[in-house]
This record gives C-alpha cells, sequence and structure tokens, in this order.
C-alpha cells in the first residue's frame, strides 16, 4: 500500500460524518479541506481530500501525495506541527485525515480578533521556529512557509499557538527538487530559489517548467528561515518588505527579493523593538550560508527581551493599511500569477504529447498537423504545428476565442481553472494565448 499505509477502498462516511451544510476549511488547486467528526471518538478533524487526477495532470508525479503522507508521519508528533490521525484511498481520491487547528489560519484569526501587540507576534514566531528546527533537524524541508500554512490551536489568538500545516511541497534535503514557478508561493521564497530556478532553465527545453535538481540543500531549509522573514514583517507592518506600496508586479517583486533591499522605517517602526528588526535583517539575508538558521533565530535576543511591548501594534488598529487589506491584495497577486504559470506549465506538456503524437522532424520536413473543423463543420484558419500551438485557456468566464477555438487536446485547461471564489468572482478572465516554445509564458490575464 506504499509509504503511506493508507487504506484502500474503504467507506469514508463509515468513520467519519461531515458537516451539514459541508464546512469548507480550504482550497486549493487539486485539494479542498473539510470540517468533520470521528463517529468513534465524536472529536473534530479536517479532511484534506485530493484529487489524484488534478494532481497528475499538474505535477505529472501519481504519488506526490504519498510522500505528503510519510514527511507528516515523521514529524506529525510535534506540538507545532499538525498531527496525522488517518489517511484513505479511493480510485478517485485520497483523503488525509488531521487534527482540526479550530483557531483558523493565523492572519484571519487576527483580523477577527482586533489589536495585537508585538508580543503576541513573537509567540507566533517562536512556535514557527520551534517546528522548523524540528524539521530542519530531521533534515525535511517545508518550502511553503506562509500564512496560510501557519494555524491556531484555539479560536483565541489570546491563548492560541501556531500549528505548521500543508505538507504538499515538503521534502528531504537530500532529495529536494526545484519547484516550477507555478508551485511557488514567489512572495515568500528565498532569493537563492529564483537563483537555482533561473539556472536550471533552458528557452529551448521544452521541459523547463519541471521540477530540477536542487544545487544546493540550502534551496529549502534556509529559505524556510527566509520566509519565516517575511510572515515576520507583514506581522508587524501590514506590507511586504519587497511591495510595501502593494503596486508592485509579481516580476518587480522577485527582482526586489533577489536584491534584498527593504525597509524598516516609517510610522508603523517606530514603536517597534529594535531587537524585532534586527532578527528581521537576520531572517532576510540574501546570503543563505550568512542568513540564521532556525535554531539561532531561537537564541535571538527578541525571546529573552523583558520589555517587549504588549501595547496594540499600529497595523492592528489601522482601519485601511491592516492585514485584512494585505490578505485581499497579495490573493488578487497569488490568483493571477498561478493561473498563468499553471496554463504555461499545461500546455508546455500539451505541446510536448502534441509533438509525440503527430510524428518526428526530420532534416528541414515538418510533419503537417490537420486543420482544426469549426463547430460548424468548416475548416478553422487556426492551425497547430509542432512549433506552435493556439490554445484558448477558460477560466471564470468560460468563454473562448471566436476566431479560434481550443484544440481538443488542450480542453484539459478547462479543468484546472474551477473558481468559486465570491470575492472575486468574475473579475479573471484568461484570454486565448498563441503559444510557442519562446512565447508560452507571456500568456496574459486581465484582472
Amino acid at each position: 500500500m506504499g509509504v503511506c499505509a493508507s487504506r484502500r477502498w474503504p467507506s469514508l462516511t463509515q468513520f467519519y460524518e461531515f458537516d451539514t451544510p459541508e464546512v469548507v476549511l480550504g482550497d486549493g488547486t487539486c485539494s479542498r479541506v473539510f470540517r468533520a467528526r470521528e463517529r468513534a471518538s465524536g472529536g473534530l478533524v479536517a479532511i484534506k481530500r485530493l484529487d489524484k487526477a488534478k494532481q497528475q495532470l499538474i505535477n505529472e508525479d501519481p504519488v506526490q501525495w504519498e510522500r505528503e503522507v510519510a514527511l507528516l508521519r515523521r514529524c506529525a508528533s510535534h506540538p507545532n506541527v499538525v498531527a496525522l490521525h488517518d489517511v484513505m484511498e479511493t480510485r478517485e481520491f485520497v483523503y488525509i485525515v488531521m487534527e482540526l487547528a479550530e483557531g483558523g489560519e493565523l492572519f484571519q484569526a487576527l483580523i477577527d480578533e482586533g489589536a495585537y501587540s508585538e508580543w503576541d507576534a513573537r509567540r507566533f514566531i517562536a512556535d514557527l521556529l520551534e517546528a522548523l528546527r524540528f524539521l530542519h533537524e530531521l533534515g525535511i524541508a517545508h518550502r511553503d512557509v506562509k500564512p496560510e500554512n501557519l494555524l491556531l490551536t484555539s479560536t483565541s489568538p489570546k491563548l492560541a499557538s501556531i500549528k505548521l500545516a500543508d505538507f504538499g511541497l515538503a521534502a528531504l534535503v537530500e532529495e529536494s527538487s526545484l519547484l516550477s514557478n507555478g508551485r511557488m508561493t514567489w512572495a515568500y521564497c528565498a532569493p537563492e530559489v529564483f537563483k537555482a530556478a533561473q539556472l536550471s532553465e533552458s528557452p529551448d527545453d521544452m521541459e523547463a517548467s519541471m521540477p530540477k535538481p536542487a544545487r544546493s540543500s540550502q534551496v529549502g531549509v534556509q529559505s524556510d528561515v527566509w520566509s519565516v522573514g517575511i510572515v515576520l514583517y507583514v506581522l508587524l507592518s501590514g506590507v511586504h518588505p519587497f511591495d510595501p506600496d502593494g503596486r508592485q508586479t509579481r516580476d518587480q517583486m522577485i527582482s526586489n527579493i533577489q536584491s534584498g533591499q527593504f525597509s524598516m522605517t516609517g510610522p508603523r517602526w517606530e514603536a517597534i523593538s529594535s531587537e524585532a528588526k534586527d532578527l528581521i535583517s537576520a531572517l532576510l539575508h540574501v546570503d543563505p550560508g550568512a542568513r540564521s538558521t532556525a535554531a539561532k533565530a531561537l537564541s535571538h535576543e527578541w525571546f529573552k527581551a523583558q520589555r517587549t511591548s504588549r501595547q496594540s501594534l499600529a497595523v492592528s488598529t489601522d482601519d485601511t493599511n491592516n492585514l485584512q487589506q494585505y490578505r485581499h491584495l497579495m490573493r488578487r497577486k497569488f490568483r493571477t500569477s498561478v493561473i498563468a504559470a499553471v496554463a504555461a506549465d499545461t500546455l508546455r506538456r500539451s505541446l510536448k504529447k502534441s509533438r509525440h503524437s503527430t510524428g518526428s522532424v526530420a532534416g528541414n520536413e515538418t510533419t503537417e498537423i490537420a486543420p482544426v473543423p469549426s463547430p460548424g463543420g468548416e475548416i478553422s484558419p487556426c492551425q497547430s504545428s509542432p512549433a506552435s500551438t493556439s490554445a484558448a485557456v477558460v477560466a471564470v468566464t468560460g468563454e473562448t476565442s471566436d476566431a479560434c477555438p481550443p484544440v481538443a487536446t488542450h480542453s484539459v485547461l478547462k479543468h484546472i481553472f474551477h473558481h468559486d471564489s465570491q470575492e472575486d468572482s468574475g473579475s479573471f478572465e484568461v484570454m486565448a494565448a498563441a503559444a510557442t516554445d519562446a512565447d508560452v509564458n507571456d500568456i496574459t490575464i486581465n484582472v
């Protein structure tokens, strides 16, 4: 039954009762997390339902979930890591049953609670660093440390501790591979992640978007520490260190991250202790070799200071520039970039499969592909070739280009971009893109 020792083909509802109506705790590209109750004990749990077909479609890796479960089993005994209870597998889905963190996501809990202090932020960051120290000692890199994966054990943030969740991208350091741009939460990634990814990619390589071997074990463990620095900076200021005005594009933010230049000046930083600022500087060091480790960070003076302020931070009382505004802004940025990156990755793979299925190119001769019939039976002027494919990527609106309908082999893209957000309903439209090896990264998105 594989490394996860999952139970195959059981009736999930025989052991767990889902809330009615369903309570969705979280959504991902390939998964959805529900709240449920274990029938035997009556205790509440969180159940992550992972769609195996979608995961294989995006990652071309049918056993990634087994690695996620195996790593979670190794570290779930730590008090600051979400505990694993059970795993069940059916033909279509994998159900990962975990401890329910009743307080939900850290940032949302702080938004709901209202005012919080530097002292509160210190408690949360200490919990996170303890979890990472444990993981790193086991040789595990989490690789997706971000606010959405920091859960609280209680609905009262003042009484809660942090639980690190979502090991979908975690990896053993010795087995670590670089992640494609579509899978990285780039706003929390360290400079070396982008540098290594650029070194491993070639514009002529059709598999450039696939995971590549890591060039250094520090692409993982030390990048986790960088992510902690980002989270701490946002907790104390309500803005991203490399996008303080909220106007930077994805590429501009990545460039800023690689330069490592950020500021801790201005009104909202006046009340922040010098120890907190010094720790942020140690965590956000561009050189991973000079960057603090999780263990070293825990011994920093900030965690020993006796006079850490318990006064409400400006970011927690400001009606406009606060965590809620930050979350809204970053979610829009992420959703836009993820749609583009996943579309590009999927299109590359579709192009590759198309080439394999239509024959090889020998010398100067190119295998021709039959024109695509239009819905009315007429031959469409938009034709496909091994070097250039025109595809309509459908998201939200479900509309396609009138001039060039989508090629059948690319219709799978429709299933990736299912969007069910009431907050931004109808706000995204992915336009039809003519993709070649050179411009497949340039899919246009209107926001």
